[in-house]
């Protein structure tokens, strides 16, 4: 069982929803969603989705394409995302998982 299944199935057997928090990597820097990952969990969630920046989020909304779009701009990139992720097992218990565009999973592969 994976850790997202250990955890669904944690919260279905207390009758419990999840609190899924999605925060776009460096968005507005990569410390900050470091300190941003640590309050989600502080303040109760059980997930957290943590986007990869992009320069090309056709399928995103809005909110989050603006949020890549700033990420971008402040010098983040999906290298430095993808590559900072290494420290959430090490700053929180909370389960992580990261959302990242197929064509750029490819093209880095």
């Amino acid at each position: 069982m994976s850790r997202l299944e250990a955890t669904f199935a944690r919260l279905r057997a207390r009758g419990e929803r999840a609190l899924v928090a999605y925060l776009m990597a460096g968005d507005p820097s990569l410390a900050e969603t470091r300190r941003l990952v640590v309050e989600a969990e502080r303040r109760g969630a059980d997930v957290i989705e943590l986007g990869v920046p992009f320069s090309d989020p056709l399928a995103d909304g809005p909110v989050i394409q603006r949020a890549g779009t700033r990420a971008l701009a402040a010098g983040d990139d999906p290298r430095p995302a993808l590559s900072s992720i290494a420290w959430l097992d090490r700053i929180v218990l909370l389960l992580a998982v990261v959302i990242v565009y197929l064509g750029l999973a490819i093209s880095r592969a």
